[in-house]
Order: C-alpha cells, then structure tokens, then sequence
C-alpha cells in the first residue's frame, strides 16, 4: 500500500446550475460552463456555454447508473430529454469543431501560428468531471460516450483518446481520418485548425492533423486498442461516405476497418445500403 499526492494545478471554473427541472423519476438541468484559458483559446476565455444534463431521482451511492454522454452532430444543440435509466451528459459544440478544439489565436488571430489544444474535448471531459463529482450515484465505471456523423468522430476521439475514462464509445457515421474528409469539410475544419499540409501542432507538440487520426491513435495507444467501440456507416452516404472507415489513412496506410482488425481492437461495425 502506498499514497500518491497529486497538486491538480489545473482547475476550471465549476458549472453553474441555471435551471432545474424535476419530474416523476428525474431531473433535467442545464448548466452555464464558464470558460477560462484552459477551456477555451485566451480571446475567448469568460465566455459561457450551455450544457445539460440528466439525474436519475433514486440515485445513490449504493444505487449507482451508467453515464451517457451524447456528442450531437452538425448544427446541433445539447439534447433535452433523458429518462431514469441512466446520467445524461449533453454538451454543446456551437463552433463545430468536431468536438476536437480550434487554435488558440482565435478569434481574430493566424491558426498557422500557435497551437490547437483540444479546447472542446477538455469541456466535455470537465462536464462529465463535474457529474461524477457532484452525484454520488454517477458510476464512473459506466461512462460510455455517444454520437453521430460530427459527434460519432467526437465519439470516437474521446472515447480512445480517453480511453481510461470511459468503458465503450458508439460513434455512428464518424470519420476515422480527418484528411479524409470531403473537401468541404476540410475547408470549414482548416479555419478552426490549420491546414492539413501545415498540421499545426497540437498542445502535447504533436501534429493535430495526425492527433485525430483513429488509425494513428489504435496504433499507437495500448489503452485504445483495449477499448470497445461500435460503429455503423452506410455505402451509399453521400454525405459520411463508407470511405470514412474503407479509404487508407495518408499517415498510417491502413484503414479503421484495416486497424481495428490487425491491432485485435473489440469492435461491433454495421454496415447497409443506406
């Protein structure tokens, strides 16, 4: 037996409770995540987002519920609903930054200058933070993350990435590899990353492009290959398209469908003619 004492330097501000809703067998609450220059780039740090989350009524210590985190796609807003089930974690992603991040000369400044932290994983990961401190009933043990098209990319990044904080990651019509994208994509994530052919660093030094490359990140991460995932796509999407998981990664040579299979990674992939 022996003791570790951590100095945890690194404290955002908590959540804010801005409103509560009870019901029958739950709670909904949003919550303000007030950002600093952890959270967010230092020209936006003190600004506020909305987030909102769901609490089980009869949740204890002694009756604990899995945690479902939900990364929502394109466009989207943090959900609503929930039921008795289990936690709920919405987020918000309102810059569109595939729940990734965005460099910190922003607003205003030269992404090709800098760096990209991944400002809105670190958001996600302090919300759930938040949950299972704050609700004894929050089984850390059964924190799983969720999410389509934008959010199944988030989802996938997170929940290997992160592998340690969560027990199984369900991304559906993700990306694996961010070079991969349609050129529309890459034009719209190049304003908040770099350029791929600059592949700015991120804050751990290494490239952000390659950072978020899941081929990358099961070949090199131990704890990601022992992470499950489940993924589903569709042939004929022209919107995600099934190269999303078939086509090489330009770093690795080798696709999702290639790696998790080579690298014995647990893994459930659907696939139809939608």
């Amino acid at each position: 037996t022996f003791v570790i004492a951590v100095d945890d330097t690194i404290k955002p501000p908590t959540p804010v409770v801005e409103q509560t809703t009870k019901l029958a067998d739950h709670a909904r609450i949003r919550l303000a995540q007030l950002t600093d220059a952890y959270l967010d780039s230092p020209g936006y740090a003190g600004r506020k987002f909305v987030a909102r989350i769901v609490a089980p009524s009869d949740a204890s210590a002694s009756k604990r519920y899995p945690v479902r985190v939900f990364l929502h796609g394109f466009g989207g807003a943090p959900y609503t609903g929930g039921s008795s089930d289990s936690f709920r974690v919405y987020p918000h992603d309102p810059q569109n930054t595939y729940w990734w991040g965005y460099s910190d000369q922003l607003p205003g400044g030269d992404v090709a200058e800098g760096s990209v932290p991944n400002y809105t994983q670190r958001r996600v990961l302090h919300l759930i933070e938040y949950v299972l401190r704050t609700y004894p009933g929050a089984d850390p043990g059964q924190v799983y993350v969720i999410g389509g098209s934008m959010g199944g990319a988030g989802a996938a990044a997170l929940g290997l990435l992160y592998a340690r904080h969560f027990c199984y990651a369900h991304a559906t019509l993700a990306q694996m590899v961010p070079r991969n994208h349609r050129p529309s994509r890459l034009a719209q994530l190049s304003i908040l990353w770099g350029t791929p052919e600059a592949n700015v660093v991120d804050a751990t030094g290494m490239g952000n492009w390659d950072k978020g490359d899941i081929t990358r990140v099961l070949r090199d991460d131990i704890e990601a290959r022992n992470q499950f995932i489940f993924t589903k796509h569709g042939k004929d999407d022209t919107t995600i398209h099934f190269g999303a998981v078939t086509i090489a990664s330009p770093l690795t040579k080798r696709s999702f469908f290639d790696v998790v299979q080579q690298e014995h990674t647990g893994h459930h992939a659907v696939w139809d003619e939608g």
